[in-house]
């Protein structure tokens, strides 16, 4: 058991304070869940050192394995130790090398077995973002990295920790000769860039091409939405290496928003530099600090990107969407307005943004909602994975594999990674043979004659680990965030989940008819700003459904939200 103490920030104990609000009525709760889960996580600590980690304003340490043990059941991985550590050229290059090897494939990254690879071996559902690695890895300039992410990359790549590689390169530097120690940097080997700017991309390529011509011309404002992990963050960064967008916007920022932190203060920091951005007088008047921000996007052609846009909206409370902090508000109304406007703007959403000035620039803010591949762009995503197809079977168990999930890019990369590690090596049979009764078992459930159904048990989100670690606990997520916003939108869309096909808009208004018909408006609007809803068109009419993804967490929740939600 690890006692060493390690720091706990004030961030980490907001993200932590708030999932156990949202996951546990009491500490008591919490400490038997953690019993449950004890031979991962070790004894249960005592109900006083998890209420010193929620709520303390003093303590800002803790042991590691209590700490760790409370990520763990709160965040979905380990914790992360955000401490600065001085990493040696030697150890960077090592590193660079052994992912450049394992992870490159026909020229690029393969970010998503990259992500199956970090959660299985770390136990980690949130790999580390491309831009993180990316930063550390391929600049030369950077001799320091957080311990968590040069901890994780040593375990992954190297298969010791950090500190085991430090104390072997310095046994090693102890056995060298005096000369070797004065040898000149000219010397030593530089970090060789890894592609990280190449994206793993397939089909949707005249979508890529009507966005980017509208960010050459007046779109200012690009909104990509949809449910989580159809592939907005990946379409952004497509567009940042478009020829002709990367050549007009030669400076491109990243911001990862967060609900914890102020994040237009951290977009800002960005674009302004910390020095100017921490001015006293923009910091005593936030509208200066907005107009600083306009004043250079203005001027300087950028392209910046704001993913997870989400993070700083909130509900109304009439089914729509007003962002939490107001300086969003004043912010984007003066892009949109602004007679002259060099920079474009790209965020990601899973919820649809607010109506920016109210709609008067249409030409200027432009809203693009993504959907599954087709079957022939996920066939192309299976064939660049290295999931080659043999024989004719093989070719249908994949199209049957495509279908059952609604060519969701993120759950048939994670599919796709599987399949072409160990112990599958790329065989589709061998795989389908232990998950191919899941794919039959959904495709059944859509076939029966009735209609509906409070006991299918889809297991699409589940049935193998990496789907369990990259989708299922997203869409939880997801779940989380609708029924903290709106209990009564969560409620219709968890009854909503007992039909097996789409039905009409009255049919779901149904599902809460306790509740006045402005209430029952509110909530499917609700989901539909949210894009927790499927449509197919028929003839004069529109039917709606849930994504095979949502369906299962839906109805799992089902029983305890008519216990919670419906009145009494």
């Amino acid at each position: 058991m690890n006692d060493r103490l390690v720091p706990v920030t004030p961030s980490l104990r907001r993200k932590l304070k708030s999932s156990f609000q949202q996951q546990f009525k009491s500490t008591e709760d919490f400490l038997l869940r953690w019993t449950q889960q004890a031979d991962a996580l070790g004894k249960s600590p005592l109900e006083a050192d998890i209420e010193n980690i929620l709520y303390s304003q003093t303590q800002s340490t803790c042991v590691y394995w209590i700490i760790n043990g409370v990520c763990q059941l709160l965040l979905h991985r380990p914790y992360r130790d955000n401490s600065l550590k001085q990493i040696p050229l030697s150890l960077k290059q090592e590193l660079h090398n052994k992912f450049y090897q394992q992870f490159k494939v026909q020229g690029e990254i393969a970010w998503g077995e990259f992500a199956v690879a970090w959660g299985k071996h770390l136990n980690d559902s949130d790999p580390p973002r491309h831009q993180t690695l990316r930063n550390f890895l391929t600049n030369e300039e950077r001799n320091s990295c957080e311990h968590w992410l040069v901890d994780g990359l040593c375990h992954l790549l190297l298969d010791r920790s950090f500190d085991e590689c430090m104390e072997q390169g310095l046994e090693n530097s102890t056995k060298l000769p005096s000369s070797a120690s004065h040898s000149s940097k000219s010397n030593s080997q530089s970090i060789i860039p890894i592609g990280f700017d190449t994206i793993r991309w397939v089909g949707r390529n005249a979508l890529v091409a009507k966005l980017e011509h509208q960010l050459q011309e007046d779109g200012r404002i690009l909104s990509i939405v949809g449910m989580t992990g159809i592939g907005k963050t990946s379409l952004a960064m497509r567009l940042t290496v478009e020829p002709s967008l990367a050549i007009k916007f030669q400076e491109s920022y990243t911001v990862n928003l967060d609900r914890t932190l102020s994040n237009f203060w951290e977009i800002a920091r960005q674009l302004l530099g910390e020095r100017i951005a921490q001015e006293e007088q923009l910091q005593k008047e936030p509208d200066l600090l907005v107009q600083a921000v306009v004043d250079k996007l203005r001027s300087q052609p950028c392209l910046l990107i704001l993913d997870m846009l989400e993070e700083v909206l909130e509900s109304d409370g009439e089914g729509s969407h007003q962002f939490s902090e107001p300086l969003f508000t004043k912010f984007f109304e003066q892009i949109v307005k602004a007679q002259q406007m060099l920079s474009r703007i790209i965020l990601t959403s899973q919820d649809l943004p607010p109506a920016i000035a109210e709609g008067r620039y249409p030409s200027r803010a432009h809203i693009e909602r993504l959907k599954g591949l087709e079957e022939t762009e996920a066939l192309e995503l299976f064939e660049t994975w290295d999931v080659h197809i043999l024989e004719e079977v093989d070719l249908e168990n994949l199209k049957r594999i495509i279908r059952v999930y609604e060519g969701h890019p993120l759950a048939l990369r994670v599919i796709a990674g599987e399949i072409r590690m160990p112990p599958y090596n790329g065989d589709v049979r061998a795989y389908w043979y232990d998950y191919g009764d899941e794919i039959t078992a959904v495709e059944s459930m859509k076939d029966v004659t009735e209609e509906r159904s409070r006991e299918d048990k889809p297991r699409l989100d589940r049935y193998s680990i990496g789907l369990t670690d990259l989708v299922k606990k997203r869409i939880d997520r997801t779940f989380t965030r609708l029924y903290k916003a709106e209990p009564l939108a969560c409620l219709m869309l968890c009854q909503g989940a007992v039909y097996r096909r789409a039905v009409e808009r009255s049919a779901w208004l149904l599902m809460i008819s306790e509740h006045s018909h402005e209430a029952q408006a509110s909530a499917f609007q609700s989901l539909q700003r949210r894009f927790l809803l499927e449509e197919e068109y028929t003839e004069r009419k529109v039917l709606y459904r849930l994504h095979s993804l949502i369906r299962r967490v839906a109805l799992d929740r089902l029983a305890q939200l008519e216990v919670e939600v419906l009145p009494l």
